[in-house]
């Protein structure tokens, strides 16, 4: 093992490195530390305790793929990282044997990770090459002092050498804002899922940070638009009242109903139960029989279905 290797001052500045495989224990706690009270997170894991204890592990499987098959940038002082996955014109591949091994670290929770996977894959943009920014990630404690900030700006700048795009799905209204600020915009609507938005967002080549009046009127022209997290038509509180395990068994008990039945068949069908948010209820049931789809041994576990292996 060699140990992380400090980018080019030309490329990056001297506040910037490049971690390797020596910072995977550190970093992921701090990825876990700097999520753990989003609302995306308590959805995933609404048992706090659990959460803690989980949220390194989980972690630790997107750091080791980008590790693997991106760049990780950090600081010398390992308290902030970023992890950038290059794309082809569709998305890249989950790792071999992710499946499983989510399921392995995340246990009772690993078929709401897979509707979040799921969820975010169906909106990842195709057509052209471009990097993810998978995870951007402070410690609590370094939070606010402009190191999100200068991670950005380290790839970003070799982005805009290279003409390549970047995108990222912003997990609150402050990360969205700090993306404004570097030069990201707002692709298509929000992702919704049960207790959170999430926001796309494409940076093109190029695209330097807004001045604050700029912001403003961006913030202003999405208002008058109807394209701007406060026109949202769903509130976090509707969300919240999803009893998602409630979900899952009326899907189950739809699909063993209703073999080869579709996914607009079923949403069709179960979604009137929450009419205040049905189109977006309709995710959420999509989400939770793919994941059934995929592992049909949770659809039917007693083998009622009369199916045989």
């Amino acid at each position: 093992m060699t140990p992380p290797r400090e980018l080019a001052a030309g490329q990056a500045g001297p506040a910037v490195i490049l971690a390797n495989d020596t910072c995977t224990d550190v970093l992921s706690q701090v990825i876990a530390d700097a999520f753990f009270d989003l609302a995306v997170s308590r959805w995933l894991i609404p048992d706090a305790a659990a959460r803690r204890e989980i949220f390194p592990g989980y972690f630790r499987l997107s750091l080791e793929h980008a590790l693997a098959d991106g760049i990780v940038c950090t600081t010398p002082g390992q308290d902030a990282v970023a992890l950038w996955l290059p794309a082809g014109e569709e998305p890249a591949p989950p790792p071999d044997g992710y499946d499983e091994r989510l399921a392995a670290v995340t246990g009772p929770w690993a078929y709401r990770f897979r509707i979040f996977d799921q969820t975010l894959d169906r909106r990842h943009p195709t057509g052209f090459a471009h990097h993810h920014l998978a995870i951007l990630a402070v410690h609590p404690d370094r939070q606010g002092q402009g190191t999100g900030s200068v991670l950005l700006r380290a790839h970003h700048a070799a982005l805009d050498r290279d003409g390549v795009p970047a995108y990222l799905e912003a997990s609150d209204l402050r990360s969205r804002r700090l993306y404004l600020a570097h030069g990201y915009a707002a692709r298509s609507g929000p992702i919704f899922l049960p207790g959170a938005l999430m926001h796309p967002m494409v940076r093109q080549p190029g695209a330097g940070e807004q001045a604050g009046g700029d912001h403003h009127r961006q913030a202003h022209r999405e208002r008058r638009a109807g394209t701007g997290a406060r026109r949202c038509p769903v509130r976090y509180r509707d969300l919240d009242r999803i009893d998602l395990d409630a979900a899952k068994e009326k899907v189950r008990e739809w699909m063993l109903a209703h073999p080869g039945g579709t996914p607009g068949q079923m949403a069709a069908d179960l979604e009137g139960g929450y009419a205040e948010f049905a189109e977006h209820m309709a995710i959420v049931l999509h989400g939770i029989m793919a994941a059934f789809q995929d592992h049909p041994g949770e659809l039917d576990p007693g083998g009622t279905s009369g199916e045989t292996g």
